[in-house]
């Protein structure tokens, strides 16, 4: 082992989330119709009229949080003692939990 090693023994990243959001919530309610219009003699002068469109639906929810990261990674280097002497000074080892 000669040189200056690098050991990347980081935790793996999480996954990303994989619930679905919930479907949205029910649109408003349409507007009331027009009552129908009677003449002077009782007749139908104009029917009722159509209620207006519902509202539009709810936004859905967001989708589930994803995974955690993976816990760090140990190293255990088995040397002669001037061997690890010499590399307690001249390496570099990153050991972080993911993301």
């Amino acid at each position: 082992m000669i040189g200056r090693p690098a050991f990347d023994l980081r935790g793996q990243d999480g996954t990303t989330g994989g619930g679905a959001g919930q479907d949205g919530g029910n649109g408003g309610q349409g507007g009331k119709g027009k009552p129908a219009q009677l003449d002077w003699s009782g007749f139908c002068k104009a029917g009722a009229g159509a209620g207006g469109n519902g509202g539009v639906g709810g936004n859905a929810g967001q989708g589930g949080d994803g995974g955690h990261g993976g816990h760090g990674g140990k190293l255990s280097i088995y040397a002669p003692q001037a061997v690890i002497n010499k590399y307690l000074k001249s390496f570099y080892i990153t050991v972080d939990g993911g993301r």
